[in-house]
């Protein structure tokens, strides 16, 4: 029972969901089972606004379409504690994505925080469950997660980045790199950006939707993604295989997911 959520008409339980990693790190999300479902699942990721609840406007349209989500913070916020550890530098208090590298070792990358809890509950609702359709809609950071995570599982259908960030090369002209993890050398040596979008998109049934904010208060504003559009789309073709979109949302300033966003996301998972 929680409060925040238990207004909404179409939820049958709520599930709290926790992961411990490596130091203590823990990601905590909740698994919302809707009373009418559709046998599909969606992954909601918040970026670096903090808590899920920030999107409960979200949550609660997909949950009112029928579908089962789960919705999760970016590590160290929202629910997610900020442990105090040793690492090789001594103590210290884990209060942002920029200490993760203190972490770093020949035995663990610090980027694993960040795509571990996806990895776990995909495998959890897989073995457990029997849904048809699984999707992940991240926003800012979040979208950051969602792009990078479904390149690496195959398994996620669909992937919908609202509002960030844009590829390294847009960045660095722009003047907002983003955080440690969006700056890691050793993953954009491995998959940069533009090719993890090539990724996302690739194979049967699977779709890979971007939406900026045009006027965006926060960050990633403009129209500077529609440089790459058509390189993106040159690419899956030539693949034969897949789909990608991209979304302009001029009917707002704010670093959000919009009304206008909400329905381009629901029009594309009927399609």
């Amino acid at each position: 029972s929680d409060p925040n959520f238990n207004y909404m008409k179409n939820i049958n339980q709520i599930i709290q969901v926790e992961l411990v990693m490596d130091f203590g790190i823990n990601s905590i999300s909740y698994l919302f089972i809707p009373i009418e479902g559709n046998n599909k699942v969606i992954f909601y990721h918040q970026g670096h606004d903090g808590h899920f609840i920030k999107g409960k406007k979200t949550i609660e349209f997909f949950l009112n379409e029928g579908y089962t989500v789960q919705a999760f913070s970016m590590p160290l916020l929202g629910l997610n504690n900020q442990p105090i550890v040793e690492s090789q530098f001594g103590t210290i208090i884990l209060k942002s994505h920029d200490h993760l590298k203190y972490l770093s070792s020949d035995d663990l990358n610090p980027l694993k925080f960040f795509f571990e809890p996806l990895l776990a509950s995909t495998n959890f609702l897989k073995e457990n469950y029997d849904f048809e359709q699984y999707t992940i809609i991240g926003i800012s950071g979040g979208a950051w997660t969602a792009m990078y995570y479904s390149s690496i599982d195959d398994r996620i259908n669909q992937t919908y980045a609202v509002a960030g960030p844009y590829p390294l090369f847009l960045r660095s002209n722009y003047e907002q790199l983003g955080d440690y993890e969006a700056e890691s050398v050793d993953l954009i040596n491995l998959v940069n950006e533009l090719e993890a979008y090539v990724i996302s998109s690739y194979g049967t049934d699977r779709k890979f939707v971007q939406i900026f904010n045009k006027f965006d208060s926060c960050c990633w504003d403009g129209e500077y993604s529609k440089i790459y559009e058509k390189t993106i789309h040159e690419k899956i073709d030539n693949l034969g295989s897949g789909n990608y979109e991209l979304f302009i949302d001029k009917t707002h300033n704010e670093h959000i997911i919009s009304d206008y966003g909400l329905e381009i996301i629901s029009s594309s998972l009927k399609t």
